[in-house]
């Protein structure tokens, strides 16, 4: 049962479903999580929160007076119900650790997905089980540790782009359902339909997927028919849900109704469809065009945040920006000392203060030893600004 109460009734061992604040007002990463500590009591309560509310089945509830033993005991159920909403018996690693499973990830699904497209162009069908397996491998490196296959998804050569968006954007849909609270099994469906979205893309011409200037009016015309040749592909394969269906069919959709190819306004489009709209236009800003340079990630959230009201929903917006972190990992940053570091942590507390790398000294033009900084430990230097790799000419993700 959910129930509303006053922040001063916390107590360690609750389960909170929701904040009752706006997305960007506090510094959690989550709305839900599990009250295990009086730390974060007191940080729920020092963000000038006055209401949460909890779920009763997940934690206790606020009426019951209970031995300590007991609240532990209800902590521990509310982490493992966490840990069983995840995949199978995975266990979260480090970002170091998973990176090398990450990146034979990404290789295997890299291969999977040109299989998927080359099918596609020749109308072949595509078996299921090759699609799980991909979503499933992904799903697994997710859990372990997010941030790893996010930053390797955001590498992409032109020439890749078509497969590896793909690619993309099943990561992030992965990592964005289930920082939403969707079951396993929704999250799955999500994932396969992130995958899929862009399979209609094989019956619209290689030159116009490839051209390198504006579209005419035609030629757009033409590009954006791509929705309803994969809905209608994946359609005649017959083993996609409609959960799947409704990323493929709406991730180009616009809640002011701008969009195609239906022109969806409201809560015409579901939540799903919201997100995959959020997805796919971040994966592709965020990715080398050969008509243009990537944004970097923070800049694009920044964007993003600006056209949400009219395009994808404010709130979604804002609870997709704490699921990739306003920082993520790989990011190249200014600080407020004149060094240049990357980010390789994000604390999911402080978004705005990460642990970072320090990679470059600015002032002296000189690498020094690498050093880590938790910058949520100091007050003594802060983030500035994001830097553009290509402008200070430093690759982050050789330092990490």
């Amino acid at each position: 049962m959910i129930k509303k109460i006053a922040t001063h009734s916390l107590k360690v061992g609750m389960y909170i479903h929701d904040l009752d604040a706006a997305w960007m007002s506090h510094p959690f990463f989550s709305s839900r999580f599990a009250v295990d500590k009086q730390a974060t009591i007191d940080d729920v309560i020092g963000a000038g929160i006055k209401h949460v509310y909890i779920d009763t089945e997940r934690g206790l509830d606020f009426e019951m007076a209970v031995p300590l033993e007991v609240v532990r005991q209800a902590v521990n159920r509310s982490k493992q119900q966490v840990a069983d909403d995840q995949v199978g018996l995975a266990k979260q690693v480090s970002f170091e650790a998973e990176l090398v499973q990450a990146k034979s990830v990404v290789y295997e699904a890299s291969r999977a997905m040109r299989s998927f497209m080359r099918d596609a162009r020749f109308g072949q069908q595509i078996e299921s089980s090759a699609v799980d397996e991909v979503v499933d491998n992904i799903s697994a490196s997710v859990f372990r540790n997010k941030d790893a296959l996010l930053t390797l998804a955001r590498i992409k050569t032109v020439d890749q782009y078509t497969y590896m968006h793909s690619i993309g954007v099943c990561v992030l849909m992965t990592a964005f359902a289930r920082a939403m609270d969707y079951d396993d099994e929704t999250v799955r469906q999500i994932s396969t339909g992130a995958l899929m979205h862009d399979l209609g893309k094989m019956r619209v011409s290689p030159e116009l997927l490839k051209k390198p200037g504006p579209l005419t009016t035609d030629e757009f015309a033409e590009m954006k028919q791509h929705v309803e040749y994969g809905a209608e592909q994946l359609t005649s394969f017959g083993w996609l849900s409609d959960v799947s269906m409704s990323v493929v069919m709406q991730h180009h959709e616009r809640i002011d109704g701008s969009g195609y190819p239906f022109g969806l306004q409201a809560d015409a489009m579901s939540e799903v469809g919201r997100m995959a709209a959020i997805v796919d236009v971040y994966d592709a800003l965020t990715s080398n065009r050969c008509y243009k340079q990537a944004w970097e990630p923070t800049h694009t959230l920044g964007k993003m945040l600006e056209w949400s009201p009219n395009h994808f929903g404010e709130e979604v917006a804002h609870q997709f920006v704490r699921c990739v972190g306003i920082y993520p990992v790989g990011t190249l940053v200014r600080l407020s000392s004149g060094m240049i570091a990357v980010v390789v942590e994000q604390d999911e507390a402080h978004l705005l203060r990460p642990r970072v790398r320090i990679v470059f000294n600015e002032r002296s033009g000189r690498y020094p030893v690498l050093e880590d900084v938790d910058l949520a430990a100091t007050n003594s230097v802060a983030v500035v600004e994001s830097v553009s790799p290509q402008k200070v000419g430093i690759d982050p993700l050789a330092f990490i």
